[in-house]
């Protein structure tokens, strides 16, 4: 366990459960953010696969042992999880990402960008949904931008991904997200931490792009990148200063290249809205209409 200077009563909990079980090891940091905390926890852990646990986030208790059991002897370099489940306060709701073809076997390099990147699955972007072989992680230097508050798990999981020989993806059903969390760093955004984020996939973006010329293959990735560019931008209106918003929109019209790549019905709608009102309308006309559907 990482405690980056939490200043509630997990400290004294954990430590319970250390007395009891030797392998629980502690460490301790101030405020140094997510990518330094998880980048001490990888040179810390001495277990063959690593698994990333947000703090206001909890696992299924079945699920060490029957990941162990579904990556038996193939030993792949990152294992994906398919699904997990958002846990609100009244309710529970379960999210899939990729189809059932490829769950429990290997994918090869090659595989893995057409799985991973085709219309109906979901770009891999969150660290907490997979599992990472410990020396392959160390081995190809993968780490966490230390700077960075939100987006750095989309960036090392590209990392890895780019690097990754062999993966699985499996259809357990494990993780349990809170989206009822008033501290979650998804619920509270500002123009610093959507910025990075956009940074994170136009990095990408950029990358694959200049690999499509070799591979056919990742171009998709650059749909996929461009999709999830498109998604960050929509939640505008979660940024809590209004000269952040404005700046903001500014950055995202200078990175229309990206978004308009989308193809995707709903989507080519926002963006002709965005022509014709201009970008910031054009989203707060998206809003409107959304929650004008939520009270039907």
């Amino acid at each position: 366990m990482i405690d980056d200077g939490s200043d509630d009563n997990s400290l004294n909990i954990i430590q319970k459960f250390q007395e009891r079980d030797s392998r629980i090891k502690i460490e301790n940091t101030f405020h140094s953010g997510p990518g330094k905390a998880r980048n001490i926890g990888i040179k810390r852990a001495e277990g063959e696969y690593i698994l990333f646990l947000d703090s206001d986030d909890y696992l299924d208790r079945s699920y060490l042992k029957r990941l162990t059991e579904a990556i038996g002897e193939m030993k792949p370099d990152i294992c994906f999880g398919s699904q997990h489940n958002d846990l609100f306060s009244d309710r529970v709701e379960t999210l899939h990402y990729y189809n059932s073809e490829a769950f429990n076997h290997l994918l090869s390099k090659d595989d893995k960008i057409g799985f991973f990147f085709r219309d109906e699955n979901r770009c891999p972007s969150s660290t907490w949904n997979n599992v990472y072989r410990r020396e392959f992680i160390i081995e190809n230097k993968i780490v966490f931008h230390e700077k960075w508050i939100f987006g750095e798990d989309t960036d090392f999981v590209f990392q890895a991904l780019e690097k990754a020989e062999k993966l699985i993806s499996n259809d357990i059903n494990f993780y349990y997200y809170r989206k009822n969390n008033d501290s979650s760093l998804t619920n509270s955004l500002s123009y610093e931490k959507m910025i990075q984020r956009l940074e994170v996939l136009r990095k990408w973006y950029l990358y694959f792009l200049e690999e499509s010329g070799e591979r056919k293959q990742v171009f998709a990735v650059c749909e996929s990148l461009a999709r999830e560019y498109f998604n960050a931008f929509l939640l505008v209106d979660k940024i809590q200063q209004n000269k952040g918003k404005k700046e903001f929109l500014k950055r995202v019209h200078l990175d229309k290249e990206i978004w308009e790549r989308v193809t995707g019905k709903k989507q080519r709608v926002i963006i002709w809205l965005m022509k014709l009102f201009g970008v910031e309308t054009g989203i707060q006309v998206l809003n409107r209409y959304n929650k004008f559907r939520m009270k039907i």
